[in-house]
């Protein structure tokens, strides 16, 4: 019972169908509107799409996830900025290089710089979270995959992968990709180790206002 209960650590879709599709012009895109998750719909695995805003706008922008993933945005040069988040309101922010924030599906964002910046976004889909998730635990996931959002903490080792992540488009290839996607779940995992969080429990609702799904 207990071999049959775990899941196959040989036939994994997400995690070894990574390279199924054709490779990508660039692993990490420029972004044509910020947190445009371009192309995540289309994969035919799941996988970490990421993308990259960077400029001068100081225009207001605005987004909302409208599929089912999680956007960790991962910051790489300082910056200040406005930013609404569903309810949450971060009033001239500034950030340091490494510091990170997670914003859960269905959840609107707008957001007004007050300086020049440069973000690298990873689109990360729930059934890749979930597959990270049976890998590690070795059996199926019972409840969805829970993450609170570290609100702009400061996170070195994903700072330093998120710089690495940016190199991939240097490489060209397959070997891009395939570089892009170990660094991708090498982040993820990180994400699940220190962000992840078990699932409220039912009629606690300050549990559930402080965990980011």
């Amino acid at each position: 019972m207990e071999k049959e209960s775990r899941v196959s650590r040989r036939k994994s879709p997400a995690l070894f169908g990574l390279m199924a599709d054709a490779p990508k012009a660039v692993p990490v895109k420029e972004e044509s509107k910020w947190r445009l998750a371009d192309g995540i719909a289309a994969q035919s695995y799941a996988r970490v799409v990421a993308s990259r805003w960077r400029g001068a706008d100081l225009r207001e922008q605005s987004s909302e996830i409208t599929g089912d993933y999680h956007t960790l945005s991962v910051c790489i040069q300082p910056s200040r900025f406005s930013l609404r988040l569903g309810n949450r309101v971060f009033d001239n922010q500034d950030v340091l290089p490494g510091m990170i924030q997670l914003t859960r599906p269905a959840l609107p964002a707008r957001i007004a710089y007050h300086t020049p910046y440069d973000t690298l976004h990873l689109h990360v889909q729930n059934a890749l979270l979930r597959e990270c998730l049976e890998w590690v635990q070795g059996r199926p996931a019972k409840h969805d995959v829970d993450l609170r959002d570290p609100s702009f903490s400061q996170d070195t080792l994903i700072a330093h992968l998120g710089s690495e992540l940016l190199s991939a488009n240097d490489i060209g290839g397959f070997y891009a990709d395939l570089y892009a996607d170990s660094l991708s779940l090498t982040i993820i995992s990180r994400v699940l180790a220190v962000y992840g969080e078990a699932p409220p429990k039912r009629g606690s609702e300050q549990e559930q206002c402080e965990i980011v799904r």
